[in-house]
């Protein structure tokens, strides 16, 4: 064993992904309870003191600095669950808020009702580069994110709202059961090259019609 740390507060903590950096550094994000959970000077310090708040941080490649840690959140429950790295080391983060007031530089969901997806980015030194939710009226969680080699941004989840926004040439553009998977592509484009906020720019959005409780409840039986 070259090394081993335990890494949290005084509540609940868990990891979701994890992924190596050009240097070999340790990116790690998920979910945390503890009001006490380490963040670094720089950092974000929001923490609420009863719900879930995301997490963000990277670790020296040998384990023993940390060179970010930050909390992700609002007022109320937040998760990530995945991450994606670009070849600059960007980070690209998604996950699931409860919060109303998440931050974010771009809002593409029309009217929060609190359940919705999110994409956040940031620099290889925890820069907020870019940040949206995107939803309908009921409730997403986006499950997995990827970078492609043009630098697509892939993103999928699963959605319980009718209205989710899709595409006119979107494979299924219905709700086809209580809960349906969601694909979508993004791209992250500037459009002002000295701009603080960088625009994810929607071109594919589509449902996947598969009502995936109802075939969880078949399994079970």
């Amino acid at each position: 064993m070259l090394y081993s740390t335990y890494i949290g507060g005084g509540s609940d903590d868990k990891s979701h992904d994890m992924k190596l950096d050009s240097s070999n550094n340790i990116v790690i994000t998920g979910v945390t309870n503890s009001i006490d959970f380490f963040v670094t000077e720089s950092s974000t310090k929001y923490s609420s003191n009863t719900d879930y708040d995301a997490f963000l941080l990277k670790l020296s490649a040998n384990g023993s600095t940390y060179l970010f840690s930050t909390y992700i959140g609002g007022s109320s429950d937040d998760e990530a669950w995945s991450l994606a790295l670009d070849p600059s080391n960007n980070i690209y983060i998604t996950g699931y808020t409860g919060s109303n007031n998440f931050p974010t530089t771009q809002d593409l969901v029309d009217n929060f009702l609190g359940e919705n997806g999110f994409i956040s980015i940031y620099s290889a030194e925890n820069e907020l580069l870019s940040s949206v939710t995107i939803g309908g009226s009921s409730v997403e969680f986006l499950n997995q994110i990827y970078i492609d080699n043009e630098g697509t941004i892939i993103v999928i989840g699963d959605t319980l709202s009718d209205d989710f926004p899709t595409t006119s040439d979107c494979y299924s553009c219905d709700l086809g059961g209580r809960r349906d998977l969601i694909l979508f592509k993004l791209n992250w484009v500037s459009k002002d090259p000295v701009a603080s906020s960088f625009p994810l720019e929607i071109f594919l959005l589509t449902l996947l019609s598969i009502p995936i409780l109802s075939r969880i409840k078949r399994r079970r039986v």
